[in-house]
Protein backbone atom coordinates (compact mmCIF):
# COMPACT_ATOMS: atom_id res chain seq x y z
CA UNK A 1 0.00 0.00 0.00
CA UNK A 2 1.06 3.53 -0.66
CA UNK A 3 0.00 6.27 1.74
CA UNK A 4 -0.76 9.57 0.09
CA UNK A 5 -2.44 12.62 1.42
CA UNK A 6 -3.48 16.21 1.04
CA UNK A 7 -4.67 18.74 3.58
CA UNK A 8 -8.23 17.76 2.63
CA UNK A 9 -7.72 13.99 2.84
CA UNK A 10 -4.71 13.33 5.05
CA UNK A 11 -4.59 9.56 4.44
CA UNK A 12 -5.45 7.95 1.14
CA UNK A 13 -4.19 4.45 0.41
CA UNK A 14 -3.77 2.83 -2.98
CA UNK A 15 -2.81 -0.76 -3.63
CA UNK A 16 0.70 -1.35 -4.98
CA UNK A 17 -0.77 -3.06 -8.05
CA UNK A 18 -2.79 0.06 -8.81
CA UNK A 19 0.35 2.18 -8.49
CA UNK A 20 2.23 -0.12 -10.87
CA UNK A 21 -0.57 0.02 -13.44
CA UNK A 22 -0.61 3.82 -13.19
CA UNK A 23 3.16 3.77 -13.79
CA UNK A 24 2.64 1.77 -17.01
CA UNK A 25 4.08 -1.48 -15.63
CA UNK A 26 0.94 -3.68 -15.71
CA UNK A 27 -0.01 -6.10 -18.49
CA UNK A 28 -2.79 -8.58 -19.26
CA UNK A 29 -3.47 -11.48 -21.61
CA UNK A 30 -6.82 -13.20 -22.02
CA UNK A 31 -8.22 -15.99 -24.14
CA UNK A 32 -11.15 -18.29 -24.71
CA UNK A 33 -11.36 -21.79 -26.07
CA UNK A 34 -13.40 -24.89 -26.69
CA UNK A 35 -12.55 -28.49 -25.89
CA UNK A 36 -14.57 -30.79 -28.18
CA UNK A 37 -13.44 -33.66 -25.93
CA UNK A 38 -10.94 -34.16 -23.11
CA UNK A 39 -7.62 -32.46 -23.84
CA UNK A 40 -4.92 -30.00 -22.79
CA UNK A 41 -4.18 -26.39 -23.74
CA UNK A 42 -1.16 -24.38 -22.63
CA UNK A 43 -0.02 -20.78 -22.37
CA UNK A 44 3.71 -20.08 -22.00
CA UNK A 45 5.47 -16.97 -20.82
CA UNK A 46 9.20 -16.50 -21.26
CA UNK A 47 10.52 -13.89 -18.87
CA UNK A 48 13.23 -11.41 -19.78
CA UNK A 49 15.76 -9.82 -17.46
CA UNK A 50 13.17 -7.66 -15.64
CA UNK A 51 11.47 -9.47 -12.73
CA UNK A 52 7.89 -10.46 -13.51
CA UNK A 53 5.41 -10.10 -10.68
CA UNK A 54 2.80 -12.65 -11.77
CA UNK A 55 -0.37 -11.45 -10.11
CA UNK A 56 -3.02 -13.93 -11.10
CA UNK A 57 -4.53 -16.37 -13.58
CA UNK A 58 -8.31 -16.79 -13.50
CA UNK A 59 -10.13 -19.55 -15.35
CA UNK A 60 -13.84 -20.16 -15.80
CA UNK A 61 -15.30 -23.17 -17.56
CA UNK A 62 -18.70 -24.38 -18.64
CA UNK A 63 -18.16 -27.81 -17.05
CA UNK A 64 -15.63 -29.84 -15.12
CA UNK A 65 -13.36 -31.42 -14.29
CA UNK A 66 -10.60 -28.99 -15.30
CA UNK A 67 -7.09 -29.06 -13.84
CA UNK A 68 -4.74 -26.07 -14.10
CA UNK A 69 -1.01 -26.29 -13.50
CA UNK A 70 1.56 -23.53 -13.10
CA UNK A 71 4.88 -24.99 -14.30
CA UNK A 72 8.39 -23.56 -14.13
CA UNK A 73 10.98 -24.45 -16.81
CA UNK A 74 8.96 -27.01 -18.81
CA UNK A 75 10.26 -28.52 -22.04
CA UNK A 76 8.45 -26.83 -24.93
CA UNK A 77 8.02 -29.09 -27.98
CA UNK A 78 5.54 -26.84 -29.83
CA UNK A 79 6.04 -23.10 -29.27
CA UNK A 80 2.46 -22.00 -29.98
CA UNK A 81 1.34 -18.63 -31.32
CA UNK A 82 2.55 -15.31 -29.95
CA UNK A 83 -0.03 -13.26 -28.05
CA UNK A 84 0.18 -9.50 -27.66
CA UNK A 85 0.02 -8.46 -24.04
CA UNK A 86 -2.29 -5.54 -23.33
CA UNK A 87 -0.81 -2.57 -21.47
CA UNK A 88 -3.26 -1.89 -18.62
CA UNK A 89 -2.39 1.83 -18.59
CA UNK A 90 -3.80 2.82 -21.96
CA UNK A 91 -1.77 6.06 -22.00
CA UNK A 92 1.56 4.27 -21.51
CA UNK A 93 3.85 3.23 -24.36
CA UNK A 94 5.78 0.73 -22.20
CA UNK A 95 6.05 -2.77 -23.65
CA UNK A 96 6.37 -6.00 -21.66
CA UNK A 97 9.61 -7.94 -21.69
CA UNK A 98 7.73 -11.25 -21.28
CA UNK A 99 6.97 -13.20 -24.47
CA UNK A 100 3.57 -14.90 -24.17
CA UNK A 101 2.36 -17.70 -26.44
CA UNK A 102 -0.82 -19.76 -26.57
CA UNK A 103 -1.47 -23.27 -27.83
CA UNK A 104 1.96 -24.55 -26.82
CA UNK A 105 2.83 -28.17 -26.08
CA UNK A 106 4.84 -28.63 -22.89
CA UNK A 107 6.10 -31.44 -20.69
CA UNK A 108 8.20 -31.81 -17.56
CA UNK A 109 9.33 -28.86 -15.52
CA UNK A 110 8.59 -28.08 -11.89
CA UNK A 111 4.89 -27.89 -11.01
CA UNK A 112 4.52 -24.89 -8.70
CA UNK A 113 0.80 -25.20 -8.16
CA UNK A 114 -2.31 -27.14 -9.15
CA UNK A 115 -5.90 -25.92 -9.09
CA UNK A 116 -9.08 -27.77 -10.04
CA UNK A 117 -12.57 -26.96 -11.18
CA UNK A 118 -14.69 -29.94 -10.18
CA UNK A 119 -17.47 -31.52 -12.18
CA UNK A 120 -20.83 -30.46 -10.78
CA UNK A 121 -24.10 -32.20 -11.66
CA UNK A 122 -24.59 -34.50 -14.61
CA UNK A 123 -26.47 -35.02 -17.83
CA UNK A 124 -28.30 -31.88 -18.91
CA UNK A 125 -27.67 -30.24 -15.53
CA UNK A 126 -23.93 -29.74 -15.48
CA UNK A 127 -22.60 -26.40 -14.41
CA UNK A 128 -19.28 -24.72 -14.77
CA UNK A 129 -17.01 -23.20 -12.24
CA UNK A 130 -13.97 -21.05 -11.67
CA UNK A 131 -10.59 -21.25 -10.02
CA UNK A 132 -7.40 -19.19 -10.00
CA UNK A 133 -3.76 -18.82 -9.19
CA UNK A 134 -4.08 -15.71 -7.08
CA UNK A 135 -1.67 -13.66 -5.05
CA UNK A 136 1.71 -12.56 -6.24
CA UNK A 137 4.51 -14.78 -7.54
CA UNK A 138 7.92 -13.35 -8.44
CA UNK A 139 9.07 -15.25 -11.53
CA UNK A 140 12.73 -15.96 -12.25
CA UNK A 141 14.35 -13.91 -15.02
CA UNK A 142 15.04 -15.56 -18.39
CA UNK A 143 12.87 -18.60 -17.62
CA UNK A 144 9.95 -20.30 -19.38
CA UNK A 145 6.71 -20.72 -17.42
CA UNK A 146 3.58 -22.53 -18.53
CA UNK A 147 -0.01 -22.66 -17.42
CA UNK A 148 -1.78 -25.76 -18.65
CA UNK A 149 -5.54 -26.24 -18.79
CA UNK A 150 -6.49 -29.92 -18.82
CA UNK A 151 -10.17 -30.70 -19.45
CA UNK A 152 -11.71 -34.05 -18.61
CA UNK A 153 -14.67 -33.50 -20.90
CA UNK A 154 -16.04 -31.24 -23.65
CA UNK A 155 -16.38 -27.65 -22.42
CA UNK A 156 -15.77 -24.00 -23.15
CA UNK A 157 -13.37 -21.87 -21.12
CA UNK A 158 -12.25 -18.30 -20.57
CA UNK A 159 -8.96 -17.24 -19.00
CA UNK A 160 -7.26 -13.99 -18.03
CA UNK A 161 -3.91 -13.40 -16.40
CA UNK A 162 -2.03 -10.32 -15.44
CA UNK A 163 1.37 -9.23 -14.20
CA UNK A 164 3.53 -6.22 -13.73
CA UNK A 165 7.22 -5.67 -14.31
CA UNK A 166 9.26 -3.95 -11.66
CA UNK A 167 12.79 -4.27 -10.34
CA UNK A 168 12.82 -5.84 -6.88
CA UNK A 169 13.80 -3.34 -4.22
Amino acid sequence: MTLQGTRYAPIITTADVTDHIHAGLGYEVSGTGVFAAAGTYAFTGTTGSTPIHFHGFNLTSSAGPVTMRLIEAPTVSVAGTAVSAIQKNRSSTNVTSMVVKQGATVSGGTVLGIRMIHAVGGGAHTEGGANAFSGEWILKPNTVYAITIEAGTALTWSAVFHWYELAIK
